[in-house]
């Protein structure tokens, strides 16, 4: 099956968890967009308070697993944050959607811990508060 790529005028949303938070420096993890297939939610399809719900129904299991921000990104400026650290190298997002989960998407590539660092460093978080 073949999957459609996604617009550079898309805005994606990264789930962070406590796993993928680094406490000391308060900051995203380096390995956040490591990948392959690093999952993302896509804005054009759903909101971003429908993204949270999502990523708090799959990934929010305390203790072990905390959900603690959602890191918005544009798509133009991860390509363009991938090529400035390689002109080699490329960031592909594709829709991959799921039947409970449209605005489900993937960054097809794996990427070196300098550009993930670098792409985590220009995310816009948004806190994610937990259910009472």
């Amino acid at each position: 099956m073949s999957f459609e790529e996604c617009r550079e005028e898309e805005d994606i949303l990264r789930a962070i968890t406590l796993a993928q938070w680094d406490i000391k420096h308060k900051r995203a993890s380096s390995s956040l967009f490591r990948g392959p297939d690093t999952s993302v939610g896509r804005l054009l399809i759903s909101s971003l308070d429908d993204l949270i719900e999502i990523f708090k129904s799959r990934l929010h299991k305390p203790p072990t697993n905390s959900l603690l921000f959602a890191g918005k990104i544009n798509i133009g400026t991860l390509k363009s944050t991938v090529r400035e650290n390689d002109p080699e190298k490329t960031a592909t997002v594709i829709a991959k959607p799921e039947e409970d989960y449209l605005a489900h998407a993937e960054i097809v590539e794996r990427l070196p811990r300098g550009i993930s660092k670098a792409i985590a460093q220009k995310l816009v978080l948004t806190p994610i508060e937990p259910d009472e």
